[in-house]
């Protein structure tokens, strides 16, 4: 007999032994264990609080440092809420003060030996948002010095 003949009479109750098997079957479906609010409601502030202290943690400790390595010339104040960028190609990146750069794409085109991508102070690359860059890009206000 195949798995799926025995589901169907299970379904359609056809005999005391399988409306039984179906009775056990919904039981477990339903079944909750007991949830005492002495031990879940801690573990439950717990995970709030990790919810929003891991992306926080892995942002400065490891996502910034790794970032900051690939580019040129990086400002203060960086932040990459939602990991690293993709990166791809020889592109020289140089950074203003206070960027925000939210999941991004940069690739480079392979016409010019090294493009550059400079983006200025207090500028927000938005989610999801892919940049293409030829000889040079320059977004945002650029201060040269």
């Amino acid at each position: 007999m195949r798995f799926e003949d025995i589901l169907f009479k299970i379904r359609r109750r056809e005999s005391p032994f399988y409306s039984k098997l179906k009775d056990i079957l919904l039981g477990l479906l339903h079944f909750n264990l007991p949830a005492p609010k002495l031990i879940f409601r801690p573990l439950y502030e717990l995970l709030i609080i990790w919810r929003f202290v891991w992306p926080f943690i892995t942002e400065k400790l490891f996502y910034l440092s790794i970032f900051k390595a690939r580019c040129e010339k990086c400002g203060k104040g960086l932040s990459l809420p939602n990991g690293i960028p993709w990166i791809e190609g020889n592109l020289k990146i140089r950074l203003g003060n206070n960027v925000v750069i939210d999941n991004v794409s940069f690739f480079s085109g392979p016409v010019y030996e090294s493009p550059v991508l400079s983006i200025g102070d207090r500028t927000f690359i938005g989610y999801k948002v892919t940049i293409k860059v030829g000889k040079s890009v320059q977004i945002g206000r650029i201060y040269y010095s």
